[in-house]
């Protein structure tokens, strides 16, 4: 009956139960704990210091939130960076300045800026470096890549963090020098004083949307998909999808095995065990409950399940048992996948209509072509704030590299004009962005 068996992810299907079942744990290798060489020094990223790494790793395998992400970067990124003048009445006008193009050529300010938007909406938490010359002015510009990056731990005196430190290699356990870190720049007091007044060739200007509670490291809304499971039901899907069309299994039951369950069952075991053995020891609970749901149907036939005491007092049950109808092969998860996508599409901030049509029945258009302009007119009204952190850096630049004070960088974005305008799309420099 083991035999049986077939596990898809975190997902089995038991023929001979008729059943799937949510494991709730895929069966890994155990990870020894590496020895964490960086704590005095940098300020912990999540409770492990990994917690970019674990949001890329979330995301694997779902393409629809890959796609959002990078959505919004091209459109915060729109039409490009514009610099010019306002007058009093709000009338932008672009100018040239040989100093500022120069800058923006050697600097490839394009590619930083795309690079930013991207880290923006990923972390939460662009990191931009900025190299000076000998005249102790802004040189060039580069942004880092934010999962690389760790602010150090804050001044005792002050309670700011001074310098950031760059590794790709985090999740092997970086070995960190304080020597080796770059001098942030506070952006809060007297920013091109620090830079004229200091001796470092380089600094880090962080700039990101503030988030309640959080010091060092911002959080975006999305990032607690992550916790809330929608991700994992997303991912889900597809496995029950491609055991259904690829075995023709007809399925009556739904079991839920809870996390803990396993290392309750096998207490100081679970986590060393080897993949194999995790799977064996999978295939075997569920051949028990195949033994108890045998026959179900004849009178007085019991289930066995698993209960313990939760910290409420109250108890849990290790096993839930869910009896399904031929929903299952007629667009039951189809559904669930529609549900997923709109709960992902809205943490990140982003109307379904404007990323094209959402999965599901009808696999219709996701609105009219009014809708997706209207729309995308405030997605981009609502992007100021946005926009304004992103160019933060290039103001801070104006400033220390003594440019005209007046020049205000901005988006360059192409609002979807109404059809009653003659013409679909027109061009305009967005104030959003302007400081």
């Amino acid at each position: 009956m083991v035999n049986d068996i077939q596990i898809f992810h975190d997902v089995a299907y038991s023929a001979n139960a008729a059943a799937t079942i949510k494991l709730n744990a895929e069966p890994k290798s155990p990870n020894p704990k590496t020895i964490d060489k960086t704590n005095n020094i940098v300020a912990s990223w999540g409770s492990d210091n990994l917690r970019p790494q674990k949001l890329v790793k979330a995301l694997d395998g779902l393409p629809q939130a890959k796609q959002v992400l990078q959505w919004q970067a091209k459109a915060l990124y729109s039409g490009g960076l514009v610099y010019g003048t306002e007058d009093a009445a709000g009338n932008f006008t672009p100018i040239k300045d040989a100093d500022v193009d120069l800058f923006l050529r050697e600097s490839n300010v394009a590619r930083y800026l795309i690079e930013s938007c991207v880290d923006y909406y990923w972390f939460g938490n662009p990191f931009t470096e900025i190299g000076l010359n000998g005249a102790r002015k802004a040189a060039w510009i580069v942004n880092q890549d934010a999962s690389f990056c760790r602010k150090s731990v804050p001044d005792l005196k002050t309670g700011i963090s001074k310098k950031v430190f760059i590794d790709a290699n985090w999740e092997e356990g970086a070995t960190i020098e304080e020597k080796n870190g770059i001098e942030m720049i506070d952006p809060y007091f007297n920013r091109v004083g620090q830079v004229k007044d200091g001796n470092a060739p380089k600094y880090i200007y962080s700039a990101s949307f503030p988030s309640p509670g959080k010091i060092f490291y911002q959080a975006l809304a999305w990032h607690d998909l992550v916790e809330s499971g929608w991700l994992e039901v997303l991912k889900s899907i597809p496995a029950f999808k491609k055991a259904l069309f690829k075995n023709q299994i007809s399925i009556k039951y739904h079991f839920e095995i809870a996390d803990w369950y396993w290392a309750f069952r096998y207490p100081g075991q679970w986590e060393t065990f080897t993949p194999e053995e995790k799977t064996l020891k999978i295939k075997e609970t569920i051949t028990e409950i195949e033994n108890s749901l045998a026959d179900v149907a004849n009178a007085g036939k019991t289930v066995k399940s698993w209960l313990r005491t939760g910290a409420d007092g109250s108890q849990e049950s290790a096993l839930k048992i869910h009896q399904l109808d031929d929903k299952i092969k007629t667009g039951m998860y189809i559904e669930d996948s529609q549900e997923a996508f709109i709960h992902i599409a809205f943490s990140f901030g982003v109307d379904p209509t404007l990323i094209g049509m959402t999965p599901g029945k009808s696999m219709g258009s996701s609105g009219s072509g009014s809708d997706k302009r209207v729309a995308y007119n405030i997605y981009l009204l609502n992007c100021k704030a946005d926009q304004d952190i992103i160019l933060e850096p290039l103001h801070f630049i104006r400033d220390l590299n003594g440019w005209n004070p007046e020049i205000k960088f901005m988006f360059k974005n192409y609002y979807i004009a109404t059809l009653d305008q003659g013409k679909e799309v027109s061009s305009s420099a967005s104030t959003n962005g302007g400081k």
